[in-house]
């Protein structure tokens, strides 16, 4: 269980965390009650809607309607927001999992009490502040790995520049330093980086994009596969929800391939709604070596001569950046295209 979830179901968090929020929900200065009368009861409203807002974030309208006395004397608007707040606290789950146990580490190593900064860490929904608190903590950043390479071997940049730049050509003594075994410059060092300019080269991703949009087929499967229509709830009755993979909803794309280019509108937009509500999990199909083949004729079209390194550098620039990049630009660009296309029906 996290570490988060944790804290809220523990009492006095709930607490802490009314009392931390309670200066985002007190009345202006100009309100005929005064501030400090309102304190007591807006803290204890607050501490008393959390749990429920977090068992359930579309109670909202059922808690306004018919559990007054819970919320008073808390608007609407202020229990919409919030629902915000606990929401935003749970997004950032992950970070506070990070951060509290750092300072736990510090702790026990050099025995200072950083309570005050656990409570902040405890209670925050700004992801700057958090990050700010992090800062210390966090490993330092390595860098690309072409950074990583340029700061180990500055001068094999250069050669590889110059090969990139003279189309494959390179002269014996500038090879030999890359290609012969126990040279100073590793070959798979000198591979990635002539794979970074082959991935970076226009008509190579349009080329690669071009047929990745005729090519590319999709793969679609359900979501714990394991759990099926007879699984039963806390009441002992049996669930609705997902059922062979999946909520029922999506039943249809389980195990579902097809062309991306043959997929209707309503289907992409169904299958985008299936992955962000994690009932629904997306694959792309490609011949890798038929997307090699097409990197290797745009390079030759461009008068480039096959070097050694060449052969490499392309598998290298596909299977690590252009086949990536590439369906996950094709997926973005079909989701807008039927999204624009469904609101234009609506318009209509």
């Amino acid at each position: 269980m996290r570490y988060s979830t944790i804290l809220l179901n523990v009492m006095t968090n709930w607490r802490n965390l009314s009392n931390a929020w309670l200066k985002d929900f007190l009345p202006s200065p100009s309100a005929t009650t005064t501030t400090k009368d309102l304190r007591p009861s807006i803290t204890n409203a607050i501490e008393k809607t959390l749990p429920l807002l977090r068992e359930d974030p579309t109670s909202v309208p059922f808690l306004c309607r018919y559990r007054a006395e819970v919320i008073e004397p808390l608007t609407t608007k202020q229990v919409h927001q919030l629902r915000d707040y606990i929401q935003k606290y749970d997004s950032l789950s992950s970070l506070r999992t990070k951060i509290l146990s750092h300072l736990q580490n510090n702790n026990s190593t050099d025995g200072g009490d950083s309570s005050a900064t656990k409570l902040r860490v405890e209670t925050s929904i700004s992801k700057s502040e958090l990050e700010d608190i992090y800062a210390p903590f966090k490993p330092p950043f390595k860098g690309s790995l072409e950074d990583r390479i340029r700061t180990e071997y500055p001068e094999l940049v250069n050669l590889i520049d110059e090969l990139w730049k003279n189309k494959g050509r390179m002269d014996d003594s500038s090879g030999n330093k890359i290609m012969k075994k126990g040279t100073i410059y590793p070959k798979d060092k000198a591979v990635t980086l002539l794979a970074n300019r082959i991935a970076g080269d226009v008509g190579v991703i349009d080329a690669v994009m071009e047929r990745c949009h005729d090519l590319c087929k999709i793969q679609v499967k359900g979501v714990n596969a394991t759990k099926t229509k007879n699984d039963t709830g806390k009441n002992g009755r049996k669930t609705a929800g997902k059922e062979n993979g999946g909520s029922k909803t999506y039943e249809i794309y389980n195990d579902y391939n097809n062309k991306l280019n043959y997929l209707k509108d309503h289907q992409i937009l169904a299958i985008r709604r299936g992955c962000d509500q994690k009932m629904l999990k997306i694959t792309f199909e490609l011949d890798n070596n038929r997307f090699e083949r097409i990197i290797n004729s745009v390079l030759s079209k461009q008068q480039h001569v096959m070097h050694p390194l060449y052969h490499d550098a392309i598998s290298d620039a596909w299977s690590r950046l252009l086949r990536k990049r590439c369906t996950s630009r094709l997926w973005k660009e079909s989701c807008k295209r039927a999204e624009e296309r469904a609101v234009d029906v609506f318009l209509q």
